[in-house]
């Protein structure tokens, strides 16, 4: 399980042309996509796998003010007015830390409605595009009774909740029987060593990272909702 940091790719599947993931998760997709279509859905995913080089790009940009970084209301964080624990915290709320995603697995996907899309739009995947009256809401309602009713096919959602860390996130899904066998592989000791690698260094605001360690990985990283058993 070297991919569990992302600095190594799992065994991946081509879902459409670059985008990946894991292999083992492609034919429960495909299964569950197809559902949806029965339903009058369109069920698109717009990120799967994404290494520690990607999602670096993602997170230094928005440790350095390239990119937003959004509150739960979606106001923008002004990082300046921060500390810098306070704005690794702001950062991780909505975004992963390069080495401790779960896209690194390939076994997690952010969902779309692509019926729901026009020409040319893209998704924010915000809360505002999932919850009651949203472009998505229908769909994820659909996606809650499948769930429910234990024919989700092993997919659920890690951030259904607010628990004190990463923000709910209604359009992430995540394919519980590898996703759990890797969040178990995935320890403390796992992540303190990482962050001693060469290549961490090269994530913005390391040192606060480093420092706020053990919190950061109980609080943000392993704090998830229970898979379905």
């Amino acid at each position: 399980m070297d991919f569990l940091t992302g600095l190594c790719p799992p065994p991946l599947a081509e879902v459409s042309p670059g985008l990946h993931v894991h292999r083992d998760i492609l034919e429960p997709w495909n299964q569950l996509r197809n559902r949806g279509q029965e339903a009058g859905f369109n069920l698109q995913i717009v990120s799967g796998h994404r290494d520690f080089f990607r999602q670096r790009t993602i997170w230094n940009a928005k440790a350095q003010g390239d990119r937003p970084i959004f509150r739960d209301d979606g106001t923008v964080v002004d990082c300046s007015l921060l500390s810098e624990k306070e704005c690794v915290f702001a950062i991780m709320r909505y975004c992963a830390l390069p080495g401790a995603s779960r896209h690194h697995w390939g076994t997690d996907i952010d969902l779309v409605d692509g019926g729901k899309l026009g020409p040319g739009q893209r998704p924010e995947l915000t809360p505002a595009e999932v919850n009651p009256g949203g472009i998505f809401a229908p769909m994820h309602e659909w996606l809650d009774g499948e769930m429910e009713a234990g024919q989700a096919l092993g997919f659920y959602r890690p951030y259904a909740h607010d628990l004190g860390g990463v923000a709910p996130e209604r359009w992430h899904l995540s394919f519980a029987p590898l996703a759990q066998e890797c969040a178990s592989a995935y320890s403390l000791d796992m992540f303190l060593q990482f962050l001693e690698q060469e290549e961490s260094q090269s994530i913005s605001l390391h040192p606060t990272v480093r420092e706020n360690a053990e919190e950061i990985f109980t609080r943000f990283i392993t704090q998830t909702a229970p898979a379905p058993s």
